[in-house]
């Protein structure tokens, strides 16, 4: 997927080896490793990790450690598909958004990425525009849209139980 759209969504990260998505979720499963051979109380350990996550890049790390263990490795590629999509499309939006506003209120410069420094209290706030506008201009890269629909849902809830977010996302028919 990386070298296959490294032209239209990837710019800033022009070599995988460097991505901070991968860079984060590797460093995650490395701590959480840790962690379980270490504390003998992992599901304590683990709820009070939840909280230590701050940026966008570590929150859909960790979600992606956390839906690992409850899928098989077909369903993983596509949730990491979306996550890595999502995160594109929150990065472009950010920087369009802070471009449009003639600021860097965000903390975005043509270095970083909304994501590397900011919390996910927004993202559920973006998922109409990554259908919409993101998804539906590249022609949802390959993926089925209602299953899009469905790990929005998941992710959106998920953010809003661990309280990454404020935000309660709801459909309207």
């Amino acid at each position: 997927m990386y070298y296959s759209y490294s032209d239209k969504i990837f710019q800033k990260n022009p070599e995988i080896e460097k991505h901070n998505l991968l860079l984060t979720f590797t460093k995650i499963i490395f701590e959480e490793e840790e962690i379980k051979e270490n504390d003998k109380t992992e599901e304590n350990e683990a709820q009070n990790n939840l909280l230590q996550y701050k940026t966008i890049d570590e929150i859909f790390s960790k979600y992606l450690v956390e839906v690992v263990k409850d899928c098989n490795k077909e369903y993983f590629e596509f949730i990491t598909k979306f996550v890595v999509l999502f995160r594109e499309c929150i990065n472009k939006i950010k920087y369009e958004n802070s471009i449009n506003n003639n600021n860097n209120g965000f903390g975005i410069n043509d270095a970083e990425e909304f994501s590397v420094n900011n919390n996910a209290d927004t993202v559920p706030d973006i998922c109409n525009e990554f259908i919409t506008d993101f998804m539906e201009s590249h022609d949802y890269f390959g993926l089925d849209t209602m299953e899009l629909i469905e790990i929005i849902q998941h992710l959106c809830n998920w953010l809003y139980e661990n309280k990454y977010t404020t935000s309660k996302l709801s459909l309207v028919s």
